[in-house]
């Protein structure tokens, strides 16, 4: 799984979770998956080529990080969206430590491999 961007801003996270909380009734975030198929370096690759994320920084996590940290992996793409888009729900109300949650289950951000 695969998120575009380094940015590690707890506020900043929380007050458009909660925008979209109340705007939406849901609070989500967009990641990438694809099924690594035996190699998971080339896995995140392929998401950042397919996207493509245009950031020059990404962040990985394992589906099994999300998931045993309460959160819900949806399949909502638009027609135009790539086949690797999913939504990461978050537990409502969101509150600091769904935030805390989140950016635990991610590796420290690194270079964006589409981007070298």
């Amino acid at each position: 799984m695969v998120r575009g961007g380094s940015r590690v801003d707890h506020a900043a996270l929380l007050e458009e979770l909660l925008e979209q909380e109340a705007a939406l009734g849901v609070a989500r975030l967009s990641v990438f998956i694809v099924e690594p198929a035996g190699d998971f370096r080339r896995a995140i690759l392929e998401a950042c080529q397919e996207v493509p994320i245009p950031h020059g920084k990404i962040q990985v996590a394992t589906v099994e990080r999300l998931l045993g940290r309460g959160f819900v992996i949806a399949d909502e793409r638009a027609h135009d969206e790539a086949a690797c888009h999913y939504h990461v729900h978050f537990p409502t109300p969101v509150g600091e430590s769904a935030v805390r949650a989140w950016y635990d289950c991610f590796d420290p951000p690194e270079p964006n491999p589409a981007r070298a």
